[in-house]
């Protein structure tokens, strides 16, 4: 008993810290070499080495940067956080609504491609309609479909329903980006976390649009504020509700069904091994209160368990097959759109572990693609408002905001890789491990579009991670409370 007792207090290992932090400098390096490479790509796709050099000399900017510039960043970026406390949290969410306004009247956008069938799910539920599309029942996930009925039922399934839920669910990311950010680090980098969340150009765009992404930042930010005041004194009822909204979150994006890994990674570096385990059971328990509905449902129509989608199989199999890219495809080798698509998901899983399995060297360079395309791009919510939604403005436009977005997505990494030389250099990241949490969050992504299909859109879920990241390195005001 006394050995067991002693096993469930064991807390992660300083290195573990250091190795995260390693791993979050080579993704900056990373970002800023593949969104060089990946966007000279698209411009000359018959030049493939002038994307390689171009991304070549964006990775020795970001090293000259911290070798040479490194504290005059820093100095910068703290007197910008310095002047933040003239601006209170309501100025910051005015300053974020009202870009995203400005955009709105100069690029309207109509919904398309999922965002129109996310809507169109939504305006069958609001009539008490079978949920289905195109002979599918279960392939789309029903969480931003449910969260649009309200607003359709009152407003239509129109792009007003759409910009409606999407301001609350700007309210909610960007307060708790504010309210995490404050526990963490205190008010200062509240300000910063929540600055850069108001004017990050790929937020601001998908406000008229119906993308899932936007219900995954609301709720996520508010779980692991809720896992990090239960960290010193483990409080079930916080730990459950985090569940729940993780588990409400999975229901729109069910790649987040395994974020108890996150949850159980994230306690364990703040506390103990007995407080993660424990935490996670609890954890686990909330998101199924939430998902075991709709897996109920679907067992009544598939007489199979089916926990929230069909649609994992299909993906994963498009994603890893002799004409697999590294992002989307409209098929693979194998065509599994003529089967019903529980049979689908099931095949598709299939084919796709076997071809992993007997091409290990084809799956490692098709990961290395994946990677490039997961950090090579922040333009996914330009793309489905300018692109996709069919303005005329947006689309002479959308190139040069394109080139705007991904200069802001640069910069944030190069802000990381800043923050983490310094903290490390001023060991803030060992006595306080609050920072793992949006670090572990971004990793679980990266790590899962290293085996499914991968684009820039693909780590918007985490981009509250990332302010939250920011304002922790240039906003820390020391040891932080866990509690209330």
């Amino acid at each position: 008993m006394v050995l067991l007792e002693r096993l469930l207090q064991i807390k992660i290992p300083a290195v573990f810290l250091k190795l995260v932090s390693l791993i979050m400098l080579l993704l900056a390096f990373l970002a800023n070499g593949a969104t060089a490479f990946i966007s000279t790509r698209l411009v000359f796709p018959n030049h493939g080495y002038l994307g390689v050099i171009l991304g070549m000399i964006c990775l020795c900017l970001v090293g000259a940067v911290l070798i040479f510039f490194r504290k005059d960043v820093v100095a910068v970026i703290r007197k910008t956080a310095d002047f933040l406390p003239n601006l209170t949290i309501f100025h910051l969410v005015f300053l974020g609504l009202f870009l995203r306004i400005v955009w709105l009247v100069l690029f309207p956008a109509a919904p398309a491609s999922d965002g129109a069938v996310y809507l169109h799910l939504a305006q069958k539920l609001a009539a008490g309609q079978e949920y289905s599309i195109a002979n599918t029942r279960s392939y789309w996930p029903p969480g931003y479909p449910l969260l649009l009925i309200p607003f359709v039922w009152l407003l239509g399934a129109g792009s007003l329903a759409v910009v409606c839920l999407n301001v609350l669910l700007y309210f909610s990311g960007i307060m708790g980006v504010w309210k995490l950010a404050e526990a963490f680090a205190g008010a200062r980098a509240a300000r910063l976390a929540c600055l850069i969340f108001a004017v990050w150009p790929n937020l601001v765009a998908i406000m008229g649009t119906p993308d899932k992404e936007q219900a995954i930042i609301a709720l996520l930010p508010w779980a692991m504020l809720l896992l990090y005041r239960s960290v010193d004194d483990l409080r079930i009822a916080r730990v459950l509700i985090a569940g729940v909204l993780v588990g409400f979150a999975a229901l729109a994006q069910p790649s987040l069904l395994l974020w108890p890994t996150v949850c159980f990674a994230f306690l364990w570096f703040c506390s103990s091994l007995r407080i993660a385990l424990i935490g996670s059971l609890v954890f686990v328990l909330g998101m199924i209160l939430v998902i075991s509905p709709w897996t109920i449902r679907n067992w009544s129509v598939f007489d199979a368990f089916v926990p929230v989608a069909t649609n994992g199989g299909g993906n994963l199999y498009r994603a890893n097959n002799p004409l697999a890219t590294g992002g989307y495809t409209k098929r693979g080798e194998v065509d599994l759109s003529n089967l019903d698509e529980l049979e689908a998901n099931h095949l598709g899983q299939k084919l796709a572990l076997e071809w992993i399995g007997s091409h290990p060297v084809d799956f490692l360079k098709l990961s290395w693609e994946k990677m490039l395309r997961f950090m090579g791009d922040d333009a996914a919510g330009l793309y489905s408002s300018l692109k996709l939604g069919g303005s005329a403005m947006g689309a002479v436009a959308y190139p040069i905001l394109k080139l705007v977005a991904n200069l802001f997505w640069m910069g944030l990494w190069v802000l990381i890789a800043v923050g983490i030389v310094s903290a490390i250099a001023g060991r803030c990241l060992i006595e306080e491990v609050s920072w793992t949490g949006p670090v572990l969050m971004f990793l679980y992504l990266f790590s899962l579009h290293v085996v499914f299909e991968s684009s820039g859109k693909y780590h918007m879920p985490a981009a509250w991670a990332l302010c939250v990241l920011i304002g922790f390195l240039y906003g820390y005001e020391g040891k932080k409370k866990h509690a209330t």
